[in-house]
């Protein structure tokens, strides 16, 4: 057990002048008295209670210092459980942008997020870590819940992957030395390591999102013709992230200005290859669109750099290697999390706070107080 204010136990020093106060006898006065029929009667009755006379001043003593120690224990505030120190990491990555009904994905972690800051009890702590592309503390340990929701709130999705050894690697140095460190990563587990850090002690995986279709460009390159340097060939990977085919339509636009569109309807689970062609006599820059109304149009957009005609490439355009950085996203563009992994946000308790320890301890005092003064009143005697 630990105390707020251990320096408040200092009042147990208490306890040695009230043992004394009840143990000093008391001379007694000798007055006289024109008959004695009274006191006869009181001795009388007082001879019915001696069985219990003998042990009341012990009985007594005994409460009273029970009560201060109730009391001393209040003034130190005892911490039960001891203090907790909670790394909270926020996923905002770039499948994060997903949106449903509600809200994106982000937006429910930072509700989870908030509804673990509101639960923290006064003696404990908690910091704020990102997890996307770009690994930050967003805040170091603090107890101030107003600094935590900030923190929380100026959190972005991003664009990248879910870098969560980056973000234990901080939460590491955080927590190194501190004893009941635990660490909570919010995320929609659309990344091949959340199974893992599921099942790492002190470590709890929050899951957020639902299970959504997602049809993305995953891949794309342009290059020279070969046999007519003046037209530009454009290399489309469109990947479907669902049980169930999907249509769409890829929509090419160079400096802004449409080139060519054309239907894609890819199979559950598979991906489709699509080459456009198109006269480009100087350098420019290609906008890949792909309009297809699905949770997260993130993905929906990429842009590729057309090379000058003296920068042709020679060769085939490839269809296996990876073109894009976007590619190496493909796991996260499948918005369907794995149910086993993690706790549902929905499971996350909504704080509660009840009475403090020091307010029990205070009550029973006041209850044991409330007893000895009935005993005395002899209300419990016959």
């Amino acid at each position: 057990m630990t105390f707020a204010h251990p320096l408040a136990l200092l009042w147990g020093l208490l306890a040695v002048p009230l043992v004394i106060f009840y143990w000093r006898k008391i001379p007694l006065r000798r007055e006289v008295v024109a008959t004695n029929l009274i006191w006869q009667q009181v001795f009388g009755e007082e001879r019915l209670r001696e069985s219990w006379q003998r042990w009341r001043h012990g009985v007594s003593l005994a409460v009273q210092l029970l009560v201060l120690t109730l009391l001393v224990l209040a003034l130190a505030e005892p911490q039960i459980p001891p203090p907790r120190q909670i790394a909270m990491i926020l996923d905002n990555s770039d499948s994060m942008n997903a949106a449903n009904a509600e809200s994106t994905r982000l937006g429910q972690a930072k509700e989870v997020a908030r509804r673990l800051v509101e639960g923290l009890r006064p003696c404990d702590s908690a910091a704020v870590l990102s997890a996307g592309d770009a690994v930050g503390v967003r805040c170091t340990l603090t107890g101030n819940q107003e600094t935590l929701c900030e923190a929380i709130d100026s959190i972005e999705a991003t664009q990248g992957t879910t870098n969560i050894a980056a973000a234990m690697e901080l939460v590491r140095r955080l927590l190194d030395d501190e004893q009941n460190g635990s660490v909570r990563v919010i995320t929609d587990t659309c990344f091949p390591e959340a199974a893992i850090w599921a099942t790492v002690v002190g470590v709890e995986v929050i899951r957020v999102g639902k299970a959504a279709e997602n049809l993305a460009i995953t891949r794309s390159a342009a290059r020279r013709n070969v046999n007519d340097p003046q037209t530009c060939q454009v290399f489309v990977e469109v990947r479907n992230f669902s049980d169930e085919a999907a249509e769409g339509t890829v929509v090419l636009r160079l400096e802004g200005q449409p080139v060519a569109s054309e239907p894609v309807t890819v199979a559950g689970n598979g991906w489709s290859h699509r080459v456009f062609t198109a006269a480009v006599p100087q350098s420019g820059r290609f906008q890949v669109h792909l309009e297809h109304d699905d949770a997260h149009t993130g993905d929906n957009e990429v842009s590729v750099e057309v090379p000058a005609p003296t920068e042709s490439r020679f060769g085939p355009v490839p269809e296996v290697e990876v073109l894009l950085d976007q590619a190496a996203r493909a796991k996260e563009n499948d918005l369907r999390p794995t149910p086993s992994i993690g706790t549902a946000a929905s499971e996350v308790p909504v704080a509660r706070p009840g009475l403090p320890p020091w307010a029990y301890l205070v009550a029973l005092g006041v209850l044991l107080l409330a007893a000895q003064w009935c005993f005395y009143q002899r209300r419990w005697t016959s």
